[in-house]
């Protein structure tokens, strides 16, 4: 009796087994077990021993089917974070050693902020040049730079390395000096004493240029940039010759400047042993790309504060010195010259004063006669009866008229257009009046054609404080003018084209998204204030490009962006995302149901035939519109857009063109999130990484085909 209770008891474990296995793994995988399990004619310790058999081999197969692509890669499986070892070595801003002996400079910066980022351990082998090289080909070092793209000697001599490929600055080679000096093209080095620093290669390419174009160039070497900075400050060298990061660096506090002779540009890299896994590398480089697109990141913010935060050197004991010396000398001076002066004034007091007036009329003459003769402006002379007393040749030149046809006659008697004469007169008039200087703007009609000119008109004061003269300067500002319309219509159609669609000519995502945060921020001041955001998509818009080309896509897209725009209201914001999505921004609402008048407007509007060409029937377009409203819990423009594009794929799957609202309110996480990510295609969420199928699928983590947005 016991034997056939557990026989029968062995015969219901299996037919469940069998029932279990077609529900879950299906038909094919029952049928192979089902006959293993309800086979009689071996023992159960035979059958069992072979399930567990099978059930090893199994689990083998997944562990190696897990592991051997990150083998492939060349990486461990390890959980122990990245350790790497950097050479530390003088090279002034890239990477140096500071007083505290704590690594500094701007290569070190953005290095430790990959490793943050990527969770790696740095750690710093301090050196010179040389025991860094030594180093690196023994293998005690992980990571060396800046390694520059022509030195391809010095991979050489480091051994098993490899760079990086994006690169992590790019320099040349520059000259700096005193900014009095004129050096501006290489022709100006031919007599110049230029100092270079001892094995640098920079000073070796320029001193090999001078020798191929046969100039006269004399080179001093010397064991340090900061030693031939000091050489130019010493008048012991005229120019310097270094690379460009490391001389504006010490350019900063030493008083000399950059001068427009570079050569030998190159790039620099970072140097990585081939011991690392590939994967190292291959960081590096995205985080470089990135870091190099973004205008505010940290690579442009520290390399502009490196080079820019240099600080002043210590002034020397001996200017004090010289400072305190030169001020007891001139006071001294200063006594014996005042006790000579009071002497010499009771003597000449009465001469002076009858050479005065002769005196400051001959120093009139010169400095009219002066500026008469050397500068380009229009200078002229007015007496109190608004007459002209003066006129320079630059005047005759631009007036193309004598100066005897001015001399003595008002404007109006000159021949200038009423109007201007009148305008002229009044400025006159005002400054003898209050004495003050103006500046004007006025156009002026001349042989050459029409012209503007600035004037700027001084009074001219006699003895007794009273304005006797008015000097007028003035100077042709025509082409200035021009070219800064030019200037600020070109500032006007770049910014046209980076917050509008070259496309549609509709505001483009960039624009948007500003216009929706200023609403956020709007409404988080007063929470009667609403918006909402709606999220347009064009339903068989790919069916249309496929069919009839990108041309008729296009064409498509332009009316529909019309007719869009035709819906909105003066304060609404309608944009183009990207392909066929549009979004609209409706603000401000009295009630929610105005973002659905205005979305069953649009709906209406889009829906009328569209002729595109090469067909002989009219297409009728159809949109799904996503609506979210205002809502407390979304805090930014991205949440948003993302809700509204959550409620458009809910309008396409229940059979689109039609509207669907997402009401406001809290946002379930992972269980409610399952289904809310299914209405757009993107399958359950993974409640450990908080991201939902679709993400993983395009990230590689889940090896499963599935379309975006198709119903099941």
């Amino acid at each position: 009796m016991t034997q056939l209770y557990f026989r029968s008891l062995k015969s219901r474990l299996c037919d469940t087994l069998v029932e279990e296995g077609a529900r879950v793994w299906g038909g094919s995988v029952a049928e192979f077990v089902g006959p293993v399990l309800r086979t009689s004619a071996r023992p159960w310790r035979h059958r069992m021993q072979r399930l567990v058999r099978s059930a090893l081999v199994l689990g083998l197969w997944l562990v190696l089917a897990c592991l051997l692509p990150g083998f492939a890669r060349g990486e461990s499986p390890s959980l122990m974070p990245l350790r790497l070892r950097v050479a530390l070595h003088d090279a002034k801003p890239i990477i140096f050693r500071g007083a505290n002996g704590a690594p500094l400079g701007f290569g070190v910066e953005l290095l430790e902020h990959i490793a943050r980022a990527e969770g790696w351990q740095l750690e710093y082998v301090f050196g010179n040049a040389v025991e860094t090289r030594q180093r690196m080909v023994a293998g005690q070092v992980d990571v060396l730079f800046p390694v520059v793209s022509g030195g391809q000697e010095l991979i050489s001599v480091l051994g098993d390395v490899e760079t990086t490929s994006e690169a992590l600055f790019s320099s040349w080679g520059q000259l700096f000096g005193p900014p009095e000096l004129r050096a501006d093209s290489m022709a100006d080095l031919g007599p110049k004493t230029v100092a270079i620093v001892q094995e640098d290669r920079f000073g070796r390419e320029l001193a090999a240029l001078t020798r191929r174009m046969e100039l006269s160039t004399r080179f001093v070497t010397v064991p340090s940039i900061a030693e031939g900075f000091a050489l130019v400050r010493r008048k012991e060298a005229d120019l310097v010759a270094c690379e460009r990061l490391e001389g504006t660096a010490e350019a900063r506090h030493s008083g000399l400047i950059g001068k427009p002779i570079v050569w030998h540009p190159e790039r620099a890299y970072i140097a990585l042993s081939r011991s690392l896994p590939p994967s190292v590398m291959a960081t590096l480089d995205k985080h470089l790309l990135r870091l190099k697109s973004e205008p505010g990141s940290l690579y442009h913010v520290a390399l502009r504060r490196w080079l820019e935060a240099a600080p002043p050197p210590p002034t020397p004991y001996w200017v004090y010195l010289l400072l305190i010396g030169a001020v007891l000398v001139a006071a001294l001076t200063g006594v014996g010259f005042a006790a000579e002066r009071r002497f010499r004034r009771r003597l000449e007091a009465e001469y002076a004063s009858r050479q005065r007036a002769e005196q400051q009329a001959r120093m009139r003459t010169r400095e009219y006669s002066s500026l008469s003769e050397h500068l380009p402006d229009l200078i002229c002379r007015y007496d109190r009866e608004l007459r002209y007393l003066y006129v320079n040749q630059a005047f005759e030149r631009f007036m193309e008229r004598p100066k005897d046809h001015y001399l003595g006659k008002t404007h109006k008697e000159a021949g200038f257009e009423a109007p201007l004469a009148i305008l002229l007169d009044k400025q006159l008039r005002d400054i003898l009046d209050d004495g003050q200087a103006r500046t004007s703007e006025f156009s002026i009609v001349v042989p050459t054609g029409q012209r503007t000119l600035e004037v700027r008109l001084l009074p001219e004061l006699s003895e007794d404080g009273l304005v006797q003269s008015v000097l007028s300067i003035g100077r042709d500002v025509t082409e200035r003018r021009k070219m800064e319309q030019a200037l600020r219509e070109s500032e006007e159609r770049m910014r046209q084209l980076a917050f509008a669609d070259s496309l549609t000519g509709l505001p483009n995502r960039l624009l948007f998204m500003q216009m929706l945060e200023h609403a956020i921020q709007h409404r988080r001041r007063n929470q009667d204030y609403n918006f909402a955001v709606l999220f347009l998509d064009l339903d068989r818009f790919k069916q249309v490009n496929d069919t009839y080309g990108h041309g008729a896509g296009d064409l498509l897209l332009k009316v529909l962006a019309q007719r869009i725009q035709s819906c909105v209201r003066p304060t609404d914001t309608a944009c183009r995302l990207a392909g066929d999505e549009f979004a609209l921004l409706v603000t401000p609402l009295a009630t929610p149901d105005d973002a659905v008048t205005v979305a069953n407007r649009v709906l209406e509007e889009v829906s009328g035939a569209v002729i595109l060409p090469g067909v002989t029937a009219p297409f009728l377009p159809r949109l799904s519109i996503g609506v979210a409203l205002a809502d407390g819990n979304v805090s930014d423009a991205n949440g948003y857009l993302r809700l509204a594009d959550a409620a458009m794929y809910s309008a396409k799957y229940r059979g689109g063109g039609r509207v669907v609202v997402l009401p406001p309110g809290p946002r379930p996480t992972t269980e409610s999130s399952n289904e809310f990510a299914q209405l757009r295609g993107e399958g359950r969420i993974n409640p450990t990484t908080g991201t939902s199928e679709r993400a993983e699928r395009s990230s590689g983590r889940v090896r499963a085909l599935g379309l975006r947005g198709t119903p099941k």
